[in-house]
């Protein structure tokens, strides 16, 4: 299989990778820079990898990767949008978008529905996006959060609601596409780089170092919704610790043009 990741040089994205490899997958990691491939070759074989370089901040970087990927591969089996950030304050991207919404909602939703546009073998397509815990206790999108930011709550606020703005946008966007599969799995609380940053209130990094699990116990999370034949049917679900939950509510027309109107790129030839 043909395997794209991003975010698969570093924690849970590393540790996928690793696992992937064993099965003879061919890889395409999607890195910010080459001091991230040579920093990732000395650790595993990349042999089997092939290294694509853009800025998941940048639309056009992400819109000319998806290019250069399927002009190298002509089809892609299984995208795994894992890269993310989580932030101790408000920036903003190069398109003026509350950061959190641009690399966690936008460039997932634009490589994925890019990287589908340009394949001429419109064969199926997984596509498994790493979210947070608890999505399907959310009643609502709060829209002002990522759209007109003033304050940023650690981990519950902008942070929360990109993710949840991902899994609407995904989900809303896969419905029209009858090959496209889309997966939301929650990792679960992991020991990574960005939960130790400064994105994390202070109150849970005791809990943190104590409890979270380590990058490759997740990674198997979603490892096994790519290969587990038990998931093939719950395109547009929340998977969470191997359980299966509804996504509460679908976006409504309003906010979704609202929420597209910040893509400064074409998504559609």
């Amino acid at each position: 299989m043909k395997i794209l990741i991003t975010g698969g040089h570093t924690g849970i994205g590393l540790e996928l990778t690793k696992k992937l490899l064993i099965g003879k997958h061919k890889i395409g990691l999607i890195l910010r820079n080459r001091e991230r491939k040579n920093s990732l070759s000395k650790n595993i074989n990349t042999e089997n990898i092939d290294f694509f370089f853009a800025d998941l901040s940048d639309q056009k970087s992400i819109v000319d990767i998806a290019d250069e990927i399927i002009k190298k591969w002509h089809n892609v089996d299984i995208i795994f949008n894992n890269a993310g950030v989580l932030l101790d304050s408000i920036y903003l991207s190069k398109q003026e978008n509350e950061m959190h919404f641009e690399v966690n909602t936008l460039a997932p939703l634009i490589l994925s529905m890019k990287i589908w546009e340009k394949t001429k073998e419109k064969k199926e397509i997984k596509i498994i996006n790493t979210v947070t815990d608890f999505l399907h206790k959310q009643k609502k999108l709060v829209s002002k959060t990522i759209l007109e930011p003033v304050k940023n709550r650690k981990l519950i606020g902008a942070y929360l609601q990109s993710k949840l703005a991902l899994c609407l946008l995904m989900n809303d966007w896969g419905k029209k596409e009858e090959k496209v599969m889309v997966y939301h799995v929650t990792p679960g609380p992991t020991k990574t780089k960005m939960t130790s940053g400064p994105g994390m209130p202070i109150w849970l990094k005791p809990i943190r170092n104590l409890f979270f699990a380590m990058p490759k116990k997740s990674a198997n999370h979603l490892y096994n919704v790519a290969f587990n034949k038990n998931f093939s049917d719950e395109s547009g679900s929340l998977i969470q610790k191997g359980k299966v939950y509804s996504i509460p509510f679908q976006i409504d027309s309003y906010t979704k043009s609202k929420l597209l109107q910040r893509i400064k790129v074409k998504l559609n030839s």
